[in-house]
């Protein structure tokens, strides 16, 4: 039984909104207009599934102060501030979402100090000017998205003069172990005030596979490898560094550097409280833990070479049934047959005819007979899908039913099939979403 449950909280005139729980709302979470708001301390979560869900939502707000909330599985995003002018978003867990912090057509924004985690991206400016002063990300660490850390850029309003995204300044970050590259960028629509520096990136070896990107992940375009490259084929990083951090206990959400590591020599000095801070520190612990439980793919209807794309944790590695439209489907063993009490899907698209419309949730033991847990219709979007259970799932085979894709919506370069990006299970310790 998936659990519905509401809890929608709108922030209209000044106020100070803390210390709450906002759950199960389909849209936003708390969603701020207006001036001069602290919103502090509050935990956000299991928001969706709207294509625009949101954790927490400046919308054309100004001068307000987000600060020490844990957001968490939201559809879309955890923190958008859109259309807003100076607003400080500082010391947050953003974690378990589609994205982690979007800035979008926002001016003056301000992030410092947050931590940025298990996200298909981490940070993503779109649109941004400078007429309330230029935009800073600073002092944050960013760590296991499943694709780019920071997306600069993605596409272009088409209404606004000038560049798409300009003032913004990037600096004294740790970004660890991208799914597909550091940092995606857009030079033909970002404007000349753009700093990316004093960084400092580290990964599996191998991995990521590029270090610096101008082109869609799909595009099979080359990206820049290394840091070196980066150095000397652009004018950024000049102080950037590739360095174990050394993180504390990445996988349980504690992403604090130990003593020894090489960000405690510091960044760049900056204007903010921070200073030479490099990555984020002392942020408050995580309310509840997302624990992955690992699936492997056994058995797919058609394509099965590409059906272990769907469970490595990287995005833009997805599988498609060719030419086949409907009824398709997967089976994945889950690892030490653990319970999961949520299921996510990730789409390969944004709006498109291969996305899957309805689906079907399975389990067994036996991998004979099977029992339904979960079946119903996405809404055609780009963002993550997320299926909650009221209590824990146990079955050592868990089989996902592609019934059948969205039409036809128009673009010719679309392709009639199935497609998805990844599968994802997971359990919530402690499972939250009853007796608040």
């Amino acid at each position: 039984m998936l659990v519905n449950k509401l809890c929608h909280a709108i922030v209209g005139s000044t106020i100070h909104h803390e210390n709450t729980f906002v759950h199960h709302a389909r849209d936003k979470g708390i969603d701020v207009r207006g001036t001069g708001h602290r919103i502090e301390s509050n935990v956000v979560f299991m928001i969706g599934n709207n294509q625009e869900a949101m954790g927490i939502h400046l919308a054309s707000a100004a001068d307000c102060f987000v600060q020490d909330n844990d957001v968490f599985l939201c559809k879309k995003t955890a923190i958008r501030d859109q259309s807003g002018k100076r607003n400080t978003i500082q010391g947050n867990r953003m974690h378990q979402c589609w994205t982690g912090l979007d800035y979008n057509a926002c001016s003056g924004a301000r992030a410092f100090n947050n931590c940025i985690y298990d996200n298909s991206q981490g940070f993503n400016p779109k649109h941004v000017k400078g007429e309330a002063r230029w935009n800073l990300f600073w002092h944050n660490t960013v760590y296991d998205s499943y694709g780019p850390h920071i997306s600069i850029a993605v596409n272009k309003d088409t209404n606004a003069p000038g560049p798409d995204c300009d003032y913004l300044d990037i600096r004294n970050n740790i970004l660890v172990k991208a799914g597909h590259t550091h940092i995606w960028n857009k030079p033909d629509i970002v404007g000349d005030h753009l700093i990316i520096d004093h960084n400092l990136y580290f990964g599996p070896p191998g991995w990521p596979r590029f270090f610096y990107h101008t082109n869609w992940p799909g595009s099979g375009n080359p990206g820049m490898t290394t840091l070196d490259e980066v150095q000397r084929k652009t004018s950024f990083e000049r102080g950037g560094i590739v360095a174990d951090p050394l993180l504390i206990d990445p996988e349980a959400g504690h992403l604090a550097c130990r003593d020894a590591s090489p960000a405690r020599r510091g960044g760049a000095k900056l204007d903010s409280s921070f200073g030479t801070q490099l990555g984020a520190h002392g942020v408050r612990k995580p309310v509840s833990r997302f624990v992955p439980v690992r699936l492997k793919a056994l058995k797919a209807s058609v394509n099965e070479k590409l059906m272990n794309n769907t469970t490595d944790g990287r995005y833009s590695t997805g599988w498609h049934s060719g030419t086949n439209t409907s009824n398709q489907w997967m089976v994945c063993e889950i690892e030490g047959a653990q319970a999961f009490t949520h299921l996510i899907l990730v789409p390969v698209g944004h709006k498109v005819e291969f996305n899957v419309r309805h689906y079907e949730f399975s389990v067994s033991d036996d991998n004979q007979t099977y029992r339904r847990i979960a079946s119903g219709e996405n809404n055609d979007s780009g963002s993550w899908f997320i299926y909650e259970f009221d209590r824990p799932v146990s079955a050592r085979f868990l089989k996902f039913a592609l019934l059948d894709k969205f039409p036809d919506d128009g673009y010719a370069w679309t392709l009639n099939r199935l497609e998805f990006d990844e599968l994802r299970a997971g359990r919530l310790t402690p499972l939250l979403g009853t007796g608040f």
